[in-house]
C-alpha cells in the first residue's frame, strides 16, 4: 500500500545562515567595557566565598582584580596555573550553580557578578595575544611517564608533569584528544573547535607526545607501560571503565569517587609519597568534567609527584 505522503525526512531544510545561527555561541563573550565595567562590580572579599565554592581553586577574586586592572595576562596566569584548561572550564562550568551561587552581589543587588564570563575572557585573551605561552618547561629530568585517557584528567596530568621536565606520552582510543571536552559538549557551548585550540595551547609546551587510537584493554598491555615508563597514570572517565578501571597491581579505591579523581586509602591524607608506579583517577561527569584538572594537580601534589617520580630502579612488576 503506498503512502500518500511524501517522505518527511530530507536534508538542507534549512539554509547556512539559520544551521550558523541556532548553533551559535550560547553565551557571547563580554567585550573590553563589559568586562571592565563586570569587574568592578567586584569586592574582592577577603575570605570569598565565591574562591570556595570553586572545585578547582581558583582565586576568583585575584583574577578578577587584575581584569580590572587591565592585566588580562596575569588574570590568566591565576587561573591557569589552578585550572589548565580553564578555557572549557569558562564555557561549560555550571557558575550559577558554584561561584555565583555564593557571590555576596546577590543579597546586595539581586545579581552575582558574571564570574564564568570574566573567566572566559581572561583566557581569551590570552590565547588571542601574540604570546599565548604563559608557561615553560624546567630542565628535563630524564623521567618518562604514560597517560591513559586524553580527557580533562589525562591532559591536566600530562602539561603539570611537562611543566616539571619529565617526558609524558599519552595514549587514547578517539582520533582526537579531548575525551569529554571533545565527544560530550553540546556544539553551542564550544563552538569553533575550541576544545582543540585549548589542547592545541596546552600541548605548545612541548615534552608531551599524543598517540590516539590506542586502547588499554588487558593486563598485558598494563604490565608493558609500566616496563616502558617511570610512571603510570589511569584516567580514563567512568563512562565505560566503571567496573573494569582497575587491573590486578592497581588498588581499588573503597569508596566512589568524590568529584573527581579518588586515591587508595594509603594514600589519602599524606603528603610525602611518590606518583607512584601507577596512579588510577576516574572522572565523574557531573561537572562536565571541567573539574578534573584541578582534581588531578590536587591528587598530584599531595603524593609529591611535582618533585619526585620515582627511579629506573623502581620495581613495576
Amino acid at each position: 500500500m503506498s503512502s500518500a505522503f511524501a517522505p518527511d525526512i530530507q536534508a538542507n531544510r534549512l539554509s547556512a545562515s539559520d544551521y550558523a545561527r541556532n548553533f551559535a555561541d550560547a553565551s557571547p563573550p563580554l567585550s573590553v567595557s563589559q568586562a571592565l565595567l563586570e569587574a568592578e562590580r567586584c569586592l574582592y572579599c577577603f575570605d570569598a566565598p565565591c574562591a570556595t565554592a570553586c572545585h578547582t581553586g581558583i582565586d576568583v577574586p585575584s583574577f578578577i582584580k587584575r581584569i580590572a586592572d587591565g592585566n588580562l595576562r596575569g588574570s590568566a596566569r591565576t587561573i591557569l596555573e589552578a585550572n589548565p584548561l580553564g578555557g572549557m572550564c569558562a564555557r561549560v562550568c555550571p557558575t550559577e550553580n558554584l561561584c555565583e551561587e555564593v557571590c555576596v552581589r546577590n543579597t546586595q543587588e539581586g545579581r552575582p557578578v558574571q564570574i564564568g564570563r570574566l573567566q572566559r575572557h581572561a583566557v581569551d585573551a590570552l590565547m588571542e595575544s601574540a604570546q599565548p605561552q604563559l608557561f615553560t618547561r624546567a630542565a628535563p629530568t630524564g623521567k618518562t611517564v604514560a597517560v591513559v585517557g586524553a580527557g580533562p584528567a589525562g591532559l591536566a596530568c600530562a602539561h603539570t608533569l611537562a611543566r616539571l621536565g619529565h617526558a609524558v606520552v599519552v595514549y587514547d582510543a578517539k582520533p582526537k584528544a579531548g575525551g569529554l571536552n571533545e565527544y560530550g559538549l553540546a556544539s553551542y557551548k564550544t563552538p569553533d573547535d575550541f576544545a582543540q585550540k585549548e589542547i592545541a595551547w596546552l600541548l605548545d609546551i612541548g615534552g608531551i607526545t599524543l598517540r590516539q587510537g590506542w586502547r588499554l584493554e588487558t593486563p598485558a598491555q598494563l604490565d608493558a607501560l609500566r616496563q616502558d615508563h617511570d610512571a603510570l597514570f589511569l584516567g580514563m572517565g567512568l563512562q565505560q571503565t566503571r567496573q573494569n578501571l582497575f587491573f590486578q597491581g592497581v588498588e581499588q579505591p573503597t569508596q566512589p569517587p568524590l568529584g573527581i579523581g579518588s586515591q587508595s586509602p594509603r594514600h589519602r591524607g599524606h603528603g610525602n609519597h611518590t606518583i607512584g608506579p601507577t596512579l588510577g583517577v576516574r572522572q565523574a561527569g557531573g561537572m562536565g568534567g571541567e573539574a578534573a584538572p584541578a582534581h588531578v594537580q590536587a591528587n598530584l601534589m599531595r603524593m609529591n609527584a611535582y618533585t619526585s617520580v620515582p627511579d629506573s630502579g623502581v620495581n613495576r612488576s
